[in-house]
């Protein structure tokens, strides 16, 4: 429900979203980490993304498997199949709506299962021509603009928020 929100917040501003969740677990601690993150681009910048999600995934020898759907009820459950019950399963998501479909690449356990920490930003940032801001300490802003921005975002998302 918030993924749709979010596509039509940034239809209203020309921009796409890009998608990714990184679900892995942690350490000799075994701790789950998962989140996702979403990054707008400017619809003008996406001729060729397809490509340079295609060319990043062979670069760092992720592959990549299309799990059907648009984020609705039934690609989730098509992601759950493929990762399966198992609450130990790791995987990588990936969408860019209309650009590239959800897919995953699932993480195996052990010395193979690497999955580089900012794969989703390179893309993103492949896309957008910033290959600099890959890291997000390059992205850091003073204290008060990053509030500022997050308070804009908070009221721009406001007319899209399904829990107002």
């Amino acid at each position: 429900k918030y993924k749709h929100a979010i596509k039509l917040l940034y239809q209203e501003i020309n921009c796409i979203p890009v998608f990714f969740e990184r679900n892995v677990i942690l350490g000799k601690a075994a701790q789950r980490h998962a989140f996702l993150e979403v990054i707008p681009i400017p619809a003008t910048s996406m001729h060729g993304a397809k490509q340079v999600f295609e060319n990043e995934s062979n670069r760092v020898k992720l592959s990549f498997q299309e799990i059907g759907g648009d984020g609705t009820l039934d690609g989730v459950q098509r992601l759950q199949q493929l990762v399966g019950a198992d609450t130990s399963s790791q995987y990588f998501y990936f969408e860019i709506p209309n650009v590239v479909k959800p897919s995953i690449h699932r993480i195996p356990d052990g010395p193979l299962g690497r999955l580089p920490l900012q794969f989703g930003r390179q893309v993103a940032c492949r896309i957008l021509g910033c290959p600099n801001r890959v890291h997000w300490k390059e992205c850091v802003l003073p204290q008060p603009e990053e509030a500022e921005l997050a308070d804009r975002f908070k009221k721009d998302f406001n007319p899209f928020d399904i829990e107002i």
